[in-house]
């Protein structure tokens, strides 16, 4: 999958998040070359920022909340990065490739304290004038599966 580009816009849509409605949006705004990328987030009617950051030697991206008591889980997988959700639970999302042979299909791994949660997930609907899917499947059966969509935004 691309990378976000800084002068580049996308709407990001959480499908399914544990047991609350589907409909977060983050929009990703241009900025500098080399400057982070401010993220506007729509939650439950309340407007949170986040910075976009490159990660140094990679083709991914950290996501850093500007308010530390930001409970808000946004994530953009791709190759590399390191995503971490909300603050009072500090887990990291690992993203690696697990197969040679296709190139959408992708393993996360989730740390909770000292436990590690493996996150299976694979890029759909990559035909031309469709928003990017990802989902992302639990090893854990107990878990719930979450689907991503990336959408650009013109």
């Amino acid at each position: 999958m691309s990378t976000i580009k800084p002068n580049q816009a996308y709407s990001i849509e959480c499908l399914h998040f544990d047991s609350e409605p589907a409909g977060r949006t983050l929009t990703v705004t241009g900025s500098e070359p080399g400057d982070p990328v401010l993220c506007d987030v729509n939650y439950h009617n309340k407007n949170q920022q986040f910075f976009l950051s490159p990660v140094k030697k990679s083709t991914g991206y950290n996501f850093t909340p500007v308010h530390p008591k930001s409970n808000i889980f946004v994530g953009l997988f791709t190759p590399g990065a390191r995503v971490i959700s909300t603050p009072d639970q500090k887990q990291e999302f690992f993203l690696r490739k697990t197969h040679p042979i296709y190139p959408n299909v992708y393993q996360i791994f989730v740390e909770v304290g000292n436990e590690e949660y493996a996150f299976q997930a694979e890029e759909t609907s990559v035909r031309p004038g469709y928003p990017r899917e990802i989902t992302l499947q639990p090893s854990n059966p107990t878990n719930k599966c979450q689907m991503w969509r990336f959408v650009p935004v013109n």
